[in-house]
């Protein structure tokens, strides 16, 4: 709610108020509130004079069968602190399965009350008033404290993944030139005592293993791979977004039996690189090479 944004015009009482953008023309006829609500409405506003119950929902119709004299009702309510900063709950006009009218409530108090949905409805309009009195006002001390909690979570939360990300993307600009001036300056590098020789050694290797999966990965994600399953005495394979066909042993391209050759060598879940890795005893997933085309592999 914003009084540079919008004008209020009091209906029936000053603090219940229908809203129109600025310069808009007022509807004609003027807005009413609904008879089944009015009491309802009238109470809330008299007992509550710091609350500022503003129109949300409007049902336009004629004033009766065969009569063409437009009516417009409020039918909905939000309700605000006086000075309009906080929202306390709304209530509305309802119709029920059986077509009886019946108010529903809701509140952030009552729907955390509630094992199912956030809505209570009534077609007592006393209890209604009654759970608004006990239900719609400002937050306590308990809430707040518990608002600027969560909130401090949240924000800590998210710097914490910001300086992640920072130094994440440090490390990572930084890993290639320490490493080679580590690998260039080995004896200097030992000598500190910092680094340990066999980490240092090892190094490189597990670099390019690194490299070697994120090309098999990026293989695999933008469909440049074939899989290979081996079943009963066929051999099985898909490459890409392509149909699955079936060949015999005697008729695989030369690469892909020199590919599957050296990954039966390895154990399940391991790759060699620049080859292909192992998915199961009888499964792999081979990387493409230029003799597919020669062999008549479609890419």
């Amino acid at each position: 709610m914003n009084d540079l944004i919008n004008d209020y015009y009091p209906i029936e009482l000053p603090n219940v108020l229908f809203g129109l953008p600025k310069g808009t023309l007022l509807p004609e006829p003027m807005v009413t509130l609904a008879p089944f609500l009015r009491d309802l409405v009238l109470s809330v506003a008299k007992r509550h004079p710091n609350f500022k119950l503003l129109v949300k929902n409007i049902h336009q119709g004629y004033e009766s069968p065969g009569s063409h004299t437009m009516v417009s009702h409020a039918v909905g309510f939000d309700v605000y602190t006086g000075d309009g900063k906080q929202k306390l709950g709304k209530f509305f006009l309802d119709t029920a399965y059986n077509s009886s009218l019946r108010v529903g409530i809701d509140n952030n108090r009552m729907a955390s009350a509630r094992q199912r949905g956030s809505t209570t409805y009534t077609t007592d309009l006393k209890k209604a008033a009654k759970l608004i009195d006990q239900n719609f006002y400002g937050k306590t001390v308990q809430e707040t404290y518990g608002a600027t909690l969560k909130e401090a979570g949240n924000v800590v939360s998210a710097l914490r993944q910001h300086a992640h990300h920072g130094a994440q993307t440090i490390e990572t600009k930084l890993e290639e030139p320490l490493r080679k001036y580590a690998l260039a300056n080995r004896e200097l590098v030992a000598a500190s005592g910092y680094v340990p020789v066999e980490l240092l050694d090892q190094w490189p290797d597990a670099v390019a293993r690194r490299q070697d999966m994120d090309i098999l990965s990026q293989a695999y994600r933008q469909s440049e791979g074939i899989c290979v399953a081996i079943i009963r005495d066929q051999y099985f394979m898909k490459d890409g977004s392509g149909s699955l066909t079936g060949r015999a042993p005697e008729d695989l391209p030369a690469y892909m039996r020199g590919a599957i050759g050296m990954l039966k060598l390895v154990a399940v879940k391991e790759a060699v690189s620049g080859v292909g890795a192992r998915v199961s005893e009888n499964g792999f997933f081979l990387l493409k090479k230029e003799e597919e085309e020669q062999d008549g592999i479609q890419t």
